[in-house]
């Protein structure tokens, strides 16, 4: 009994964010809606028939107007489709207030008129697991689900994530059972994929779904234009770090090379910054000479407090943002664990990896499913010096030995690196609407 105690406690409390008090009020919060919910709205919307003639976009967090739902909802936009209305959902006052001066169709959650149209919209799409919160998921029962998701990694995720972490039966099982009563295992109509393989490993292993369909992440097809071509279109650089973007711009048609850094969260805290792992002066420094740009971004965690960093060659990109317009004019991408590598794959650039802390990272923040060696294509770094030796060295003396490795990997990961996933998509939502 007090190993299944130690779970518990390992599992919730020593991995919240919040204080004991606050742990309890979250899970008599969590009881209320559970009993609203179930006895409530969903005998009500049972008898609400879904006729709306508009498709439902929830962005992450508290609805920010990011990632793929975000280029999917502009792409539908572009599209010929006028049968059916893109409308998105944000919980964020200044997000609602931004959209709606651009006119785009958004309605703040909760309201009257956001219930409303949760209760009668056909389709729901989304790109992340929180969607459900608030009642949202016994809103949106019996509507049709669109699962984008937002990255193709390799850490374990969803239902893999709980069997992993939780050893004991008894526990995990109840768990599950707990997640799947509070929607937080939702049954998808539709989950897209990137290919066969993150399908069949990642994917159908840790959600539940009608059908998985490969047809990659409408984020990426920004990838395959020209960053000032894509700048006209003003809509697609919402939400992104425009004076960084204009700043590399200008670097890059001076002649100058461009470095993306992307950490990933640690669950435990601490960034290569914070750890002291990285000394940005004397980066800044190796920059200058070499007429390097480098730019660091953070993972979007609204709950950690990232150090604000501003040199002449060394910027932070606001890490609530979108960087995926960035992506073509990047020269290099450095990072540890974060699924973003896979993305940059199809940029077919180099990338180094910097997994400092590994050990830790593997012990105390989330384990790996695959083989981090094998699934990650480029050279490991451990040490600021050891970054700038594999820097000269790709940049300046064209070293670069994994080429055919990231090929092979790419090929792994995206069934269709081309560009057109938001199209293929937007078929797809046309079929589960029979137009």
């Amino acid at each position: 009994m007090s190993s299944i105690k130690a779970q518990i406690y390992d599992y919730f409390l020593k991995r919240s964010r919040y204080g004991l008090t606050e742990f309890f009020l979250k899970i008599l919060y969590v009881f209320v809606c559970i009993i609203f919910g179930w006895f409530i709205i969903l005998p009500i919307s049972l008898l609400i028939p879904r006729r709306g003639k508009y498709i439902i976009f929830i962005g992450r967090e508290k609805g920010y107007f990011i990632d793929n739902v975000k280029y999917l909802f502009l792409k539908f936009l572009k599209s010929d489709v006028k049968e059916y209305k893109p409308i998105f959902i944000t919980e964020d006052k200044q997000e609602y207030i931004k959209l709606k001066e651009l006119s785009i169709n958004v309605v703040i959650y909760p309201s009257y008129e956001a219930i409303k149209l949760l209760l009668t919209c056909p389709i729901v799409v989304v790109d992340h697991d929180l969607w459900v919160f608030k009642l949202r998921f016994f809103l949106l029962y019996y509507a049709k689900k669109i699962q984008l998701w937002h990255g193709a990694g390799f850490k374990y995720i969803g239902i893999l994530k709980i069997k992993k972490e939780i050893q004991n039966p008894i526990l995990r099982l109840g768990l599950i059972s707990l997640y799947r009563l509070i929607g937080l295992i939702p049954f998808y109509d539709i989950f897209i994929s990137t290919s066969e393989f993150y399908t069949k490993e990642v994917f159908k292993k840790s959600f539940k779904a009608k059908s998985f369909i490969e047809a990659g992440y409408p984020r990426n097809d920004v990838i395959f234009r020209d960053i000032e071509e894509i700048f006209e279109e003003k809509l697609y650089f919402l939400n992104t770090d425009v004076e960084i973007i204009q700043k590399s711009i200008q670097h890059k048609k001076e002649g100058g090379k461009i470095i993306l850094y992307a950490p990933t969260f640690r669950d435990s805290g601490g960034d290569p910054l914070n750890d002291r792992i990285i000394n940005i002066e004397g980066l800044n420094e190796f920059c200058k000479k070499h007429a390097i740009l480098f730019i660091i971004k953070f993972h979007p965690d609204p709950h950690f407090k990232y150090p604000e960093i501003k040199y002449s060659n060394v910027l932070s990109y606001n890490f609530k943002y979108d960087i995926y317009p960035l992506f073509s004019i990047l020269d290099i991408l450095i990072t540890d664990y974060s699924a973003i590598y896979t993305d940059f794959l199809l940029t077919k650039k180099p990338i180094i990896f910097f997994p400092y802390d590994f050990h830790k990272y593997i012990k105390d923040d989330r384990a790996i499913q695959f083989d981090y060696k094998i699934i990650t294509p480029g050279v490991k770094c451990f040490t600021q010096n050891e970054l700038y030796k594999e820097i000269i060295g790709i940049l300046f003396k064209g070293k670069d030995m994994y080429m055919d490795k990231r090929r092979e990997i790419l090929n792994q990961t995206f069934k269709y690196p081309d560009g057109k996933s938001s199209d293929r998509i937007i078929n797809i939502l046309l079929k589960q609407l029979e137009l």
